[in-house]
């Protein structure tokens, strides 16, 4: 008697085992995450260029940024606030296409006020690429709004 509960004992903490190993083997189920933030494309101009040659295009998933730029379009574009600034990049980014430069995606905000350094016109940093991105490294132009929202 005392063998075939010793057995038994032996047989249920052997299939504990068994059942926490497989338990703890299998990786635990993840939750769906949501889907990445979908890319939002800005255009932006110089305030003083009634023209539009000095636009340009930046691209952002970020949904605060979003949300910002949506409620500076709901403003008259006399009474908007805030401009852009961020790092640029060489290259038009597959978005910015008139230009040379872009802003790097995701990485750039509104402001209301930005040291004068980065200040300047869509073309100065066209004019002075090499300068403007490994020097200054980012741009910040005072006078540049949010114009609209592209769509593709």
């Amino acid at each position: 008697m005392i063998r075939l509960a010793s057995l038994m004992v032996g047989c249920l903490a052997f299939g504990g085992l068994l059942f926490s190993v497989g338990v703890a083997g299998t990786p635990p189920q993840q939750p769906p995450q949501p889907p990445p933030p979908k890319s939002v494309k800005f255009l932006f101009g110089d305030v003083s260029d009634v023209s539009g040659t000095t636009n340009f295009v930046v691209v952002t998933s970020v949904p605060a940024v979003i949300k910002k730029a949506r409620a500076e379009l709901k403003l008259s574009p006399k009474t908007r606030k805030g401009h852009i600034s961020g790092p640029i990049a060489e290259g038009d980014g597959g978005h910015n296409l008139r230009w040379h430069w872009h802003f790097k995606s995701d990485q750039w905000q509104f402001v209301e006020a930005t040291i004068e350094q980065c200040d300047g016109r869509a073309a100065d940093v066209e004019k002075n690429l090499d300068y403007w991105l490994n020097t200054v490294g980012r741009f910040c132009p005072w006078n540049a709004r949010v114009l609209t929202e592209l769509t593709e």
